[in-house]
C-alpha cells in the first residue's frame, strides 16, 4: 500500500476509534451530550437494522455487539494473453502461429486487525515478507446485501511463454518456456462489487462474511449482483520492444467493463455452531471497452551487421516508438463470480475461512487474454 493509502486508513482509523469511545462511555454515563447523543442515535439504528425483517427461527442476532478479529489473507492474480499470427510463408502455404506469455504475481499473505459495531467497522493489514505488490480492501456486509472494493498491483518480470501453430510445412509446434522479460511488467485492476439477496428474512449474508448475525436453520436465496472491473496491463520499455512486437506491436491495455448477473446463495448448518456457505453467479458482461496502444518496433544498431550475427537480447539494437491507440468495444460474454465460507463459533469467539474467484476476459482483433483473481481469508474473532 501506497504512503498515501496508509495516511487514509490511518486517518479513518482515528475516527473510528473515537467512535468506540463515545460509544462506550454512552453505555455507562447517563449524561447526554451532542457527541453522545450522537453515538446513542447511530447505535440504536444499527441495533434496529439488525433485527429488521428476520425470521428468528432461522438468523438471530447476538447481544453482543461489538467484534474485534484479527485475520490473515492470500492472494493473487494470475494474467493470460494471446497474440495471432497469420501470413504466406513466400509461396510455401500459410502459417499461423500463437505467442500466449503468462504474468503471475506471487501468491501474497498479509495479516491485520478489524474491529466493527454489528459488522460496521475499519481494519488494517499489513504485507508478510517482500513484496512487489500493492493491495487495498474495502467491504460493508448486511444481512441481504454485500459491497467490495478491491485494489490490487503488482510487477513481475518473469513469465511464461507458450508458442504453438502449424507451419506450412504441416508441422505443429508446441512450446512452453519460463523466463523474464527484459523490463518488468506492471498489472493494475481495481474490482466493484455489490449484491443483493432477496430471501433476507430467513438468508444471512452477514452471517457469512462478518459474523454479525447468526444462521440457526440452513437456507438459500436468489441473488442478483453488479460488478466494475477495470484493469490496466503495461510492459512498454525500449528494453522490452522485440517482446512488444511480437504482441502485434501491442505495449499498454487498458480495459473498463461492467457485469450483470443473478444466481443462488446457500447458507447450510449441518450442527450446532457451523455453518458453510456458497454462492455461484453467471454475470453477463454487458460494457466493456479496451484501450490498445501499439507501439512501432525501430532498428537502432549498426546496419552493416549480418541478420546471423545480429544480437537479439541486445537492447541498443532496437527501440520502439508510439503509432496509435485504439479503441476497441467488446461484445457480450459470460463470466462468473463464485464464493465460499465456512465458519465455526462458540461462546463469544468464532474462526472463519472465506474465498472469492473472478474471471476477466478481453478480446481485440488478433489478441485475446484473461485476468484470473482470487483470494482467500481466515479470521478468528471475538464478540463482547
Amino acid at each position: 500500500m501506497e504512503l498515501r493509502n496508509y495516511r487514509i486508513v490511518l486517518g479513518l482509523l482515528v475516527v473510528f476509534t473515537v467512535f468506540i469511545v463515545e460509544k462506550a462511555s454512552a453505555q455507562k454515563n447517563v449524561a447526554a451530550g451532542g457527541l453522545v447523543n450522537i453515538v446513542n442515535n447511530l447505535g440504536h439504528f444499527l441495533d434496529k437494522m439488525a433485527v429488521n425483517g428476520i425470521d428468528t427461527n432461522y438468523i438471530s442476532v447476538p447481544k453482543d455487539p461489538w467484534q474485534v478479529m484479527v485475520k490473515t489473507n492470500l492472494n493473487q492474480v494470475d494474467l493470460k494473453m494471446n497474440a495471432r499470427w497469420e501470413y504466406e510463408d513466400e509461396g510455401h502455404g500459410k502459417e499461423l502461429m500463437n505467442i500466449t506469455p503468462r504474468f503471475k504475481d506471487d501468491v501474497e499473505s498479509s495479516i491485520g486487525v478489524w474491529a466493527g459495531y454489528r459488522g460496521y467497522g475499519l481494519g488494517y493489514s499489513f504485507v508478510l515478507g517482500e513484496s512487489k505488490s500493492h493491495n487495498l480492501a474495502l467491504g460493508a456486509t448486511g444481512g441481504s446485501y454485500g459491497l467490495n472494493l478491491r485494489y490490487h498491483r503488482f510487477t513481475t518480470d518473469e513469465t511464461e511463454v507458450r508458442i504453438w501453430g502449424d507451419y506450412s510445412s504441416g508441422e505443429h509446434i508446441d512450446e512452453t518456456q519460463k523466463g523474464e522479460l527484459p523490463s518488468p511488467a506492471t498489472v493494475r485492476s481495481l474490482v466493484v462489487d455489490g449484491h443483493y439477496f432477496f430471501n433476507g428474512k430467513r438468508f444471512s449474508y452477514a452471517a457469512a462474511y462478518d459474523q454479525s448475525a447468526i444462521q440457526k436453520r440452513s437456507a438459500g436465496s436468489f441473488c442478483v449482483g453488479l460488478m466494475w472491473m477495470q484493469a490496466c496491463i503495461d510492459y512498454r520499455s525500449r528494453e522490452n520492444s522485440l517482446f512488444v512486437a511480437l504482441m502485434n506491436g501491442i505495449g499498454r491495455l487498458k480495459m473498463k467493463q461492467g457485469s450483470l448477473g443473478a444466481g443462488y446463495a446457500y447458507n447450510w448448518v449441518p450442527g450446532s455452531g457451523w455453518l458453510v456457505s456458497a454462492m455461484v453467479m453467471p454475470m453477463v458482461t454487458c460494457y466493456q471497452r479496451v484501450k490498445a496502444y501499439r507501439y512501432n518496433l525501430i532498428f537502432t544498431g549498426d546496419p552493416n551487421v549480418p541478420d546471423e550475427d545480429l544480437d537479439l537480447d541486445d537492447p541498443e539494437n532496437f527501440d520502439m516508438e508510439f503509432a496509435s491507440y485504439d479503441n476497441y468495444r467488446g461484445k457480450l460474454s459470460l463470466e462468473y463470480d463464485a464464493r465460499l465460507s465456512l465458519l465455526y463459533s462458540w461462546g463469544r469467539c468464532f474462526v472463519n475461512v472465506f474465498g472469492q474467484f473472478n474471471n476477466y476476459r478481453y478480446r481485440i482483433d488478433d489478441s485475446n487474454g484473461h485476468l484470473n483473481d482470487w483470494y482467500v481469508n481466515a479470521s478468528f474473532g471475538v464478540r463482547f
